[in-house]
């Protein structure tokens, strides 16, 4: 079975993994309330907002991908990891603090703007190239769980490598089929831009998290699924 798939029958896989997030941050909100005396409630608030708001896009990507689906291509569902895998049950872990002017590094990088322009002038090749120089910055500041920090920033960053080292495979098995006027590519490309644009949310949602990483509770690093 082509990867993803699976998921798509009741709905299309990009809003059925906002509706598990939803689920699943919904779930959690007390629990970080109580480790954090309330701290946590404003992030949980606009993950699950978000979240909702952003559910008539993700249909309209979804019924873009059906032509595409049907004929065995996983675009717009390969592109996502089972929310199932994010880390397990949370627990009120010791505080967690982003690292010293690590912020300031991804708010002066300027992430969506040097996307735009690997896209442009190296398309998605380059764009996974910058997406992995990227994580290695992180990843040197802040091993992943043993520092508070930039989460979400994170997993939106190994999104766009993911989207971007698939839409080529994608485009592939299109033209193999024989789908020689429509291509996949507009697709991956759109749900690329829209990653893209949602950094500098990104970024203020792991700022807005940080009292309450300080005050022990990994909301947000606990609730993604690492995307390898």
């Amino acid at each position: 079975m082509i990867l993803g798939l699976a998921t798509a029958a009741a709905a299309g896989c990009f809003e059925q993994h906002l509706l598990e997030a939803m689920a699943l941050n919904s779930e959690r909100r007390a629990l970080y309330a109580e480790f954090s005396g309330g701290r946590s409630e404003a992030v949980s608030d606009r993950l699950v907002e978000t979240e909702r708001l952003t559910l008539p896009v993700a249909r309209a990507f979804d019924r873009r991908a059906e032509t595409f689906q049907r004929a065995g291509i996983a675009v717009m569902c390969a592109e996502f990891e089972p929310m199932s895998r994010a880390p397990g049950a949370p627990t009120q872990t010791a505080p967690m603090q982003t690292p010293p002017g690590l912020v300031e590094w991804v708010q002066e990088a300027r992430l969506a703007v040097r996307f735009e322009a690997a896209y442009t002038e190296g398309g998605f090749a380059a764009a996974e190239r910058l997406a992995g120089e990227v994580l290695s910055r992180l990843a040197e500041a802040e091993p992943r769980g043993k520092n508070g920090g930039l989460c979400m920033t994170r997993h939106l960053v190994e999104s766009i490598r993911r989207v971007a080292r698939l839409a080529p495979h994608h485009a592939g098995e299109a033209d193999l089929l024989g789908f020689r006027w429509r291509s996949p590519e507009r697709l991956s490309r759109a749900f690329y831009w829209l990653q893209v644009a949602a950094l500098p949310a990104g970024l203020d949602l792991d700022v807005l998290a940080e009292p309450a990483h300080l005050a022990g509770a990994p909301i947000i690093c606990s609730d993604v699924p690492p995307i390898p």
